[in-house]
């Protein structure tokens, strides 16, 4: 069979014990513990926005003890500075080895070899917990807010929390927990339901496509060119003016003002901790309450009729 040695990055000593071994020259690379089904479909969007900024994709190394299939090591083979690591994947020892400490992002994926256990379903989703939690609570936590995680079981999303320690108080709101909101979590039972929803209504994945990504997406799906202006309302994200923000107390009072001006005020995206300088991390709070308080770094996402000047 194929040696999987030749997909490895380069691997040299870390420190005295020769046993730990570290991919030392990888900088700003993405680390996937676990290996996606299909990672021509996985590099696409990578490749495509490299592609956008006139870059080169950044490396991407792919970390697994499971031996990846013909079809996975031919498109590791095909891409370029696409690695394979094979070990552990969810192990804090493979996690060093793949250099976390230079990286730009980590992508875990839960363990489906575990789906069909049927004592203990919850266990799935074990591995991402612990390994994001070995981040937070090492010298990596820094690299913590770079992690995109699956879960399979949303209430497991408790135990991503500090102040978690297991309790599903929460556990039926997955979509109002910040690490959810922000991105850092993919749930895959959401996804599910709504590709059952949009059996029923085909456009709420249009919807859904032009809230995530801001781009309106409708104009293209229904004959028309991205380029021409848009007949239709499009999502924009506006910041408040202090003046509007010594005016407005809460979401409420400015979701008035803005309608008066001919906005639709949809969601806030606010920061994730405004008492780190250095956070610029946001997540997005959809369907605010009338009475939650303004922060004076939100920004509003709002629905802005074609040829409006603010």
């Amino acid at each position: 069979g194929f040696d999987l040695a030749q997909l490895q990055p380069e691997l040299v000593a870390n420190g005295p014990d020769k046993d730990i071994v570290v991919a030392h020259r990888l900088r700003n690379h993405i680390i996937v513990l676990g290996t996606p089904s299909d990672i021509e479909e996985f590099l696409k969007p990578l490749d495509a926005e490299a592609e956008r900024e006139g870059r080169r994709r950044a490396a991407v190394v792919f970390v697994n003890d499971a031996h990846p299939s013909e079809q996975q090591i031919s498109n590791i083979r095909g891409a370029d500075q696409c690695y394979f690591l094979a070990s552990s994947p969810l192990n804090p020892t493979s996690i060093e080895m793949a250099n976390v400490e230079a990286c730009s992002r980590i992508v875990m994926f839960a363990d489906t070899s575990l789906e069909n256990d049927p004592d203990e379903p919850g266990l799935i989703d074990a591995g991402v917990i612990f390994a994001y939690r070995f981040l937070k609570q090492n010298r990596y936590r820094d690299k913590a807010c770079r992690c995109v995680m699956e879960l399979v079981e949303d209430g497991n999303m408790s135990y991503l929390r500090d102040d978690g320690e297991g309790s599903h108080e929460h556990a039926s709101r997955i979509h109002t927990q910040p690490l959810f909101a922000q991105g850092q979590v993919y749930s895959s039972s959401i996804c599910t339901t709504l590709l059952v929803q949009a059996f029923y209504n085909e456009d709420i994945l249009l919807i859904a496509s032009s809230l995530l990504t801001g781009t309106p997406d409708y104009i293209t799906s229904t004959g028309g060119s991205g380029a021409e202006p848009p007949t239709s309302p499009v999502l924009v994200h506006t910041e408040i003016s202090a003046q509007d923000m010594k005016s407005c107390a809460s979401y409420g009072d400015l979701f008035k003002l803005y309608l008066g001006r001919g906005l639709m005020p949809l969601a806030l995206f606010r920061l994730c901790d405004e008492h780190e300088p250095r956070n610029e991390d946001r997540f997005v709070l959809t369907n605010p309450s009338k009475d939650l308080p303004l922060r004076p770094k939100d920004i509003a996402i709002v629905l802005e009729q074609p040829g409006y000047r603010r």
